[in-house]
């Protein structure tokens, strides 16, 4: 649920449904179901900035814009910002600025919500992580709040806390990040996984056109050196 006015609120349901409300506190009476979103996928959050701008998120990663969420029948467009896991939280502090992030570590901006796939920033914030047989992942995240555009909190797995004061401008993302309008424009690669051994970072996701990845090695014996191969 969001409540871009004292005197709007918009909820989203598993089932596809959104329904809003004029009167927040007037009880079940005061909420009308506007309609679901063609394709929606179970819908998982929901952001909206004032009365002109609702973002909702479903479980294949698509994200739902419409600038009349209370109109009946509202018309609401489908796009996908880089992802294809459940969208857990959305945030858009005003109509030209939206985060939402989802249950694998990811995380997306826009500067303009409205304006398709390609408005949207792809950024993993948390790799994969997985320990042992368990297959469990432990990188979700499950909230985030914006109090304006520029400070934005993120809530995720494991006591996970991440703040962002320019979650819109140079480091585009909570983390830090830097990138650029041509960065956030261009094509998506499939996601490339990294893994490792021993008590080391087991896992990584990444859909950047270039990574650059740091290794630290250790021994337990007294080893002189070691060698890396593809």
């Amino acid at each position: 649920v969001s409540c871009g006015t004292p005197s709007l609120c918009v909820a989203v349901a598993e089932d596809g449904r959104i329904a809003v409300t004029g009167e927040p506190r007037g009880g079940a009476s005061a909420w009308r179901v506007t309609g679901s979103p063609t394709g929606a996928g179970g819908l998982g959050a929901v952001g909206c900035a004032g009365s002109v701008l609702c973002v909702a998120g479903d479980g294949a990663g698509n994200l739902h814009t419409s600038s009349e969420p209370t109109s009946l029948g509202a018309n609401w467009k489908a796009t996908n910002g880089g992802g294809s896991v459940l969208i857990t939280g959305i945030a858009c502090p005003d109509a030209s600025a939206c985060v939402a992030v989802d249950n694998n570590g990811d995380v997306r901006t826009s500067t303009d919500p409205d304006a398709g796939s390609g408005a949207w920033h792809f950024e993993n914030l948390v790799p994969f992580h997985q320990t042992g047989l368990e297959g469990v992942e432990k990188n979700a995240l499950f909230g985030i709040s914006c109090a304006s555009p520029s400070l934005c909190v993120v809530v995720g797995s494991a006591g996970r806390i991440f703040t962002a004061t320019e979650p819109f401008g140079p480091g585009a993302t909570p983390g830090g990040t830097s990138s650029s309008a041509a960065a956030r424009r261009a094509p998506l690669r499939p996601r490339t996984f990294f893994r490792f051994r021993e008590m080391s970072w087991r896992g990584a996701v990444t859909r950047r056109r270039h990574v650059k990845a740091h290794f630290r090695f250790y021994s337990r014996t007294k080893v002189r050196g070691h060698e890396c191969r593809p």
